[in-house]
Order: structure tokens, then sequence, then C-alpha cells
């Protein structure tokens, strides 16, 4: 059974610059994730008394309310952190570190069980790493990008593009001779990828470099680097949710 690698639980300290980019508010994505680390039984912390102390736990039942979570083998760590100001969770989604500060934390029951409580937050931290790990894609069939062209008058209009590799960063595309010429420096707006068993994903994407590469017969091919413009908290999951799907079909 495949099973992903463990993040390290500690406290991100971000600056409010820093942390806007993380930032996720949606309440229905703030649930999305919460509600995949319970199904996953991902490790989660409870660090307190200003980070210098935490316990181990795991997150039992989410809801519009709040968070359900498993209290420490120790009573004197429950009661340290039931009398602390300052709560902060921390945990991971799809091997990406989450964080959030608690409101406030209180003693509650699960299934007639003593559990700890936190009401659900406003807002979490889902800090995606700065070096994404690109997927090679499938050929059969290709994952592709549509690319309108910028004179909708073209014949060349919604013509697909194929995808060598993905990211939550960008992407890698093969350039053929009747595609769209991509030229570095352009960004691209709307360009859809529609990504098998998860969606349609909708983004603008900026060429950063256009390259020629050998191909396995020898012959030459031209790509072009890609990164996503200000790809939002809903479109990073999804392609992370891809990500992780294809990984895990290629383990079994």
């Amino acid at each position: 059974m495949y099973k992903e690698p463990e993040v390290p639980l500690n406290i991100t300290r971000l600056s409010p610059a820093e942390a806007q980019q993380f930032l996720i508010s949606s309440e229905k994505e703030v649930l999305f994730i919460l509600h995949t680390i319970e199904h996953k039984q991902s490790r989660a912390a409870l660090f307190f008394n200003d980070g210098k102390n935490f316990l181990l736990t795991t997150l039992l039942a989410v809801n519009e309310q709040g968070l359900w979570l498993g209290t420490s083998g120790v009573e004197a760590e429950n009661q340290a952190a039931l009398a602390s100001q300052d709560v902060i969770f921390v945990s991971s989604h799809y091997q990406v570190r989450v964080q959030f500060n608690a409101e406030r934390l209180e003693a509650g029951r699960h299934r007639d069980q003593d559990a700890l409580f936190i009401p659900l937050p406003k807002a979490l931290l889902r800090m995606q790493r700065r070096d994404y790990f690109r997927l090679p894609t499938s050929t059969q069939p290709p994952l592709q990008c549509v690319i309108a062209s910028p004179d909708p008058a073209s014949i060349l209009s919604d013509q697909p593009i194929t995808i060598m590799d993905i990211s939550v960063g960008g992407v890698a595309l093969v350039c053929e001779e009747h595609n769209i010429d991509l030229l570095p420096g352009n960004v691209y707006q709307n360009c859809q990828i529609e990504l098998p068993d998860i969606g349609t994903l909708n983004a603008a994407i900026k060429v950063k470099n256009t390259f020629e590469a050998v191909n396995s017969d020898g012959s030459m091919q031209k790509r072009a680097g890609c990164e996503f413009q200000k790809l939002d908290g809903a479109s990073e999951i999804m392609l992370q949710r891809y990500i992780s799907l294809m990984q895990l079909q290629g383990m079994k």
C-alpha cells in the first residue's frame, strides 16, 4: 500500500505578506482541506505556550461548527493546552503543510469519548512548497492545454497543445508547427486543461522559455516552459489532487 511521505509537524513563522500567498479563506475550501485530513487520518499537532509545547493528535471529525480532535494520553498536556491562550493547529494536506491559529480550545466529546474542540477557523494557511514536483503526463491519451489565439478570427483558435509535464507551478508544452507560436514573456488568459476524474482547470499561463529537445528517435522537438499566473486556492487543490491520484495509480 502506498504511503505518502510525512510532512514535519512544526510551526512556520511568516510575515503578513508571505502568509497572504498561502491564505485559504473560503469556508468551502477550508472544510474540504480539513475533511481530507480527517479522511486520511493525517498526523496533526497542537502547539501552545508560544510554540514551546505541543501534543500530537488526530482530527476525529469536522463540520461547519468546528473540529473535534483526539486528546493526549498525558492528561497534563491536555490541561496545559486548554489553559493556553495561543493554540496553533498543524497538519498536512496532500503533503503540503496546513496551519491555523485556533480561536479557542475547549474540552468536548466525540462518540462518547473525551475530545478537544476548536471552532471552525475563518481561514488557514496551506503552504505549498516553492519547488514543485513535476509529473510527467501520460501519452495515451495525452493531457492537453487549450490556448485561445489572441486573434479570435484565427483558424488556430482553441487548438489543444500537448502537455509533457505538469505541476502546481506550471506546465511544459510540446510545440507543434500547427500550434500557436508561444513566445517567452507572453501571457495567455483563460487556458483550459481537462484533468481526468478531477475537473477542468481554467488558468492564465506565462511562457517563461522555449527550447529544443531531442526525442528518443533522434528528432528535434520544440517545447515551452510555462508558469501558472496567480493560481487560486481551489485550482491549486484541484491540481494537487490530480497529481496525487496519478502518483498513486503509478505505484499500484
